[in-house]
């Protein structure tokens, strides 16, 4: 219990639901009102048996009824309301944290996996967390008011009841103590196949170029048997409940009807009083059904918590806490870094050393595999070194905000993602206080004015979603924009030329050396035509610097690295 108590899911979901006590509130009432119906009911059949009914007595009665279903319809009417606010928050809550998550989060969390968490998960918790709630506790109220009732008018009737609600709950509970981990499990199982489900789609056309759609069968196949072998497994678990509860219900009528003739016979009960137990018993069977069906779903939504909470309790990123960067260029310096990904043997980076002055501009070259990718990821804090010191502005990076460290430090890589929304709303990446004449500057002072031109909305300009479609080259264009309005000290660049076409390519190289103009520029390249402008060459090998210099140094040093690579001419991957 202590578990749920402390749950960052459930304190998000009573958080924002401002109607529940209110709800709480209407549903005690309800549940007041509905166990006082059969009562109303029976004197009501007993007035007309022994008398004339009068009219206001049969008035009164429908009023109440009619007083009942209202109550019950608002107590649903606010328990979806309160659901859906309190669930929407938490999905909202839950996406702030997953982007505040570092990248390696998403290494061990697939795409798949995270979205089947958004919708499955908080979708079971939607459907009992006001709901059900509310339907427990009209059921206790029902329970305590009408054993209130018949206790007031006989005594051993409500111990009877008394005895066949407590051996109900001792019946039905144990079927479902287990359950909420069955259904855990299912989860899981469900969010690896989506996940799986996701990635195939994507490979689809890779898959039909190599002709092995078998691949995907055997890979799908396995996550979706899982599934539904959790699933059938939690629920049957399920289905126990329910039917314990049905067999109770029957159980309960049963003693309803022998206690009825007893009484009759005896001459302690009249017709109403007959009626109304019967009535009390249907009222009973309400809470024993309730305790079958909802506590399964209960037992679905715990499951959905736990996963939730996963997600809470896994650590973010610092945001505002910690040093700002200092304005104008920023040096960086690497002491003894070391990386490996965990899904790789060996290091990627192996105990580096490196220093770059503020306002250089440094190429960092080698093969594929060499480490400069992961070099400039560690730089921006993508990555996080497993030991050693980078300081950014002879300030350690672990010591500096987040918030200023995206300010102050650019990215810009060969993947760029365009928001489906406008041209402003992409180069701003949704920050309200950057204005329309800032924007108009930048452009300006990184000579794309014509491109920009070609814009027909201008700013307004829709962006993909059947819109205006950018090119690989316009994308890159729109994440130079991006990072000039952000006025950094430090320009990461991961080979932002690639798959441009020549005439973009020589507007992206002239905007890029305008954004780096006295900054700090690290270029990952990996073609040797990017180069040509930096101050120093760094040339990597299996995780290591082996090679440092001006170009001309290096040049001239024929047994260099980095002039055999020029000597071949390798103009493509470096």
């Amino acid at each position: 219990m202590q578990r749920y108590v402390s749950s960052a899911s459930l304190r998000t979901l009573l958080g924002n639901s401002s109607f529940l006590s209110i709800l709480l509130i209407l549903t005690v009432l309800a549940g007041w009102s509905q166990a006082q119906l059969p009562a109303l009911l029976g004197t009501l059949i007993d007035s007309a048996v022994s008398t004339t009914v009068s009219s206001v007595m049969i008035l009164w009665y429908a009023l109440a009824a009619i007083l009942v279903q209202i109550l019950l319809w608002l107590c649903s009417l606010l328990a979806t309301h309160t659901s859906w606010a309190g669930t929407n928050a938490l999905r909202s809550a839950l996406v702030q944290h997953l982007v505040a998550q570092p990248v390696a989060f998403f290494r061990s969390h697939g795409i798949g996996e995270l979205t089947e968490r958004l919708e499955a998960d908080i979708n079971a918790v939607s459907g009992v967390f006001a709901l059900s709630s509310a339907q427990f506790l009209r059921a206790g109220v029902v329970v305590v008011t009408v054993c209130g009732i018949v206790v007031a008018s006989d005594g051993g009737t409500a111990a009877v009841l008394a005895v066949y609600i407590v051996a109900g709950v001792l019946i039905v509970a144990p079927t479902q103590h287990t359950n909420a981990a069955l259904w855990e499990d299912e989860r899981r199982a469900d969010a690896a196949a989506f996940d799986t489900l996701e990635e195939t789609l994507a490979a689809i056309p890779a898959l039909q170029s190599v002709q092995a759609p078998q691949f995907a069968y055997e890979i799908l196949v396995p996550r979706l048997t899982s599934r539904l072998e959790t699933h059938r497994r939690a629920s049957m678990q399920s289905q126990w409940g329910a039917i314990a509860a049905g067999i109770v219900n029957a159980a309960g009528w049963v003693l309803a009807a022998v206690i009825v003739i007893w009484r009759y016979r005896a001459g302690t009960a009249s017709v109403g009083d007959a009626v109304a137990l019967l009535v009390y018993v249907r009222l009973l069977n309400g809470p024993m059904t309730t305790f079958g069906t909802e506590y399964a779903a209960l037992q679905q939504a715990l499951a959905a918590f736990s996963r939730c909470d996963e997600i809470f309790a896994s650590p973010t990123i610092r945001a505002d806490r910690g040093v700002r960067l200092p304005a104008g260029a920023l040096s960086v310096q690497l002491e003894g870094v070391t990386f490996a990904y965990p899904e790789n043997d060996g290091f990627s980076l192996a105990g580096t050393t490196l220093s770059i002055p503020a306002g250089l501009h440094v190429a960092i070259i080698g093969r594929t595999g060499s480490g400069k990718t992961t070099l400039g990821r560690l730089i921006a804090n993508l990555e996080q070194s497993d030991s050693g010191m980078i300081r950014i502005g002879g300030i350690p990076l672990v010591d500096v905000s987040e918030a200023s460290l995206r300010q102050r430090v650019g990215v810009i890589t060969q993947d760029i993602d365009v928001f489906p929304a406008t041209l402003r709303e992409n180069l701003v990446a949704y920050n309200a206080s950057i204005t329309d004449s800032a924007i108009d500057l930048q452009i300006a002072a990184l000579g794309l004015e014509r491109w920009y031109a070609s814009f027909s909305g201008g700013l307004d300009t829709i962006l993909g979603g059947g819109h205006r479609e950018l090119t690989p080259g316009e994308a890159q264009l729109v994440a130079v924009v991006r990072v000039a309005l952000r006025q950094p000290g430090l320009v990461i660049l991961d080979e932002a030329s690639a798959h441009v076409d020549p005439h973009t390519e020589r507007l992206l190289q002239q905007a890029t050396q305008l954004l780096t103009k006295e900054r700090t520029t690290i270029t990952i390249a990996h073609r040797y035509s990017t180069i040509e402008h930096a101050d120093v060459v760094v040339v990597m090998s299996s995780g290591e610097i082996v090679e440092q210099g001006t170009p001309e140094e290096l040049s001239s040093a024929p047994n260099s690295q980095y002039a055999q690579l020029r000597a071949r001419e390798l103009r493509g991957v470096l």
